[in-house]
């Protein structure tokens, strides 16, 4: 059990089933209009834009800073080493993305997918850690809404 009562799992299918439902509400934006003007455009893409820097930030970045300060390593290793990582792998999804550019729904699913791995992971991790009792459910969710 965690501190809000329910064992990890139902945290993690709940979590599960509201990113889900949160990524479809925001897709469901193109049902209401026919054309996106430029500025309107300009906005959706600079708040998301704002929104994504700033999940990466506090939900990637700052933890895995403080967990390697708190093991006795430099701030900065485990990060960068992640980047690297997350670099390379865009570096190869973008040299597959050359092979299917006329497939426009196979470019979409994959542009989708790639953006679904690491927020996955993200959760995934934070849900994971309440089993651990490193992490409250709170905080876990924090992450999940985030």
């Amino acid at each position: 059990m965690t501190d809000l009562g329910f064992p990890p799992a139902v945290h993690i299918l709940g979590a599960a089933g509201f990113i889900w439902l949160m990524t479809t509400l925001g897709s469901a934006i193109v049902f209401f209009f026919k054309s996106f003007g430029e500025k309107l455009h300009a906005i959706i893409l600079g708040s998301t834009a704002g929104i994504m820097t700033a999940a990466s930030f506090w939900s990637l970045l700052e933890p895995s800073i403080s967990l390697s300060v708190s093991r006795g390593g430099a701030g900065w290793t485990a990060a960068s080493a992640g980047i690297a990582a997350g670099t390379l792998f865009l570096a190869a999804a973008d040299a597959l993305t050359e092979k299917i550019k006329g497939e426009r729904g196979s470019l979409l699913m994959l542009s989708v997918t790639v953006h679904n791995i690491p927020e996955g992971l993200a959760v995934g991790v934070a849900f994971g850690l309440i089993a651990s009792g490193a992490a409250s459910a709170a905080a876990a969710w924090g992450v999940a809404v985030g």
